[in-house]
């Protein structure tokens, strides 16, 4: 868990503000409104995310973050994205979990779930598994979606198993956001893991949508050898 002490201050939704607004840019705030269609332009300031991080780091050193971070919903986008960088910053699993818990049903956007990368997951991957499970059983779309960003962020290499390929294949949703995520994670696993992966094409385990967008992301990588991406054009099928 991240430690405080009593000496620091509470941070106030009213200090978040505050320097959010100083950092924000309006033509920024343009251009992010366009890449987000699900968080409209009143909630945006339009501040960096570099500046988002450092100011991050700068409230974990000198303020008491509790009472903020149950501080939910946010006036700001960027006050979801600030409180995912301090989420990231713990290392107590458990605390970590409960946390990730009470924001998710708050996120409504693809980019502050994907921004969540927590330095706990990240040390406890055998434990978070069972929790990725839960995640892609709910029905909130964006929850869905950050179980199948875990799944794909840490458990393609040392940890790989079939177990994860059959995780990430169960989820049946007609969401954009949820079924880009999951083209997103069988591209990485036909980089990662082709030979258990291609299984997944050629017996058509896929929703029709995932399995060409799948091909597509993988075919758009430069990692991919050509040859690979040549095979894998010809399994595409018909959408409908």
């Amino acid at each position: 868990m991240i430690k405080t002490t009593s000496t620091k201050l509470l941070l106030t939704p009213e200090q978040v503000h505050k320097d959010l607004e100083a950092r924000a840019s309006e033509k920024l705030r343009e251009f992010s409104s366009g890449l987000i269609p699900t968080i409209s332009k009143e909630q945006m300031l339009g501040v960096p995310v570099p500046e988002v991080r450092k100011l991050a780091r700068q409230y974990l050193k000198s303020y008491s973050l509790e009472e903020y971070l149950a501080e939910l919903p946010h006036r700001y986008w960027e006050e979801l994205l600030l409180h995912g960088e301090l989420l990231n910053l713990y290392s107590d699993f458990e605390t970590a979990l409960e946390k990730v818990e009470a924001l998710l049903p708050y996120i409504n956007d693809w980019a502050s779930c994907d921004t969540l990368s927590l330095k706990a997951f990240a040390k406890n991957r055998q434990l978070l598994l069972f929790q990725c499970s839960q995640w892609l059983e709910r029905q909130h779309e964006y929850t869905v979606r950050f179980g199948l960003v875990c799944l794909k962020q840490y458990y393609l290499d040392e940890l790989f198993s079939h177990e994860i390929l059959t995780l990430a294949a169960s989820v049946r949703r007609e969401e954009y956001y949820i079924r880009m995520a999951q083209a997103w994670f069988f591209a990485e696993a036909l980089l990662k893991q082709p030979d258990a992966t291609l299984s997944y094409l050629t017996e058509g385990r896929l929703l029709a949508w995932v399995h060409n967008k799948s091909i597509q992301k993988a075919c758009e990588s430069k990692r991919v050898p050509l040859e690979f991406k040549t095979m894998l054009r010809t399994l595409r099928v018909s959408s409908r």
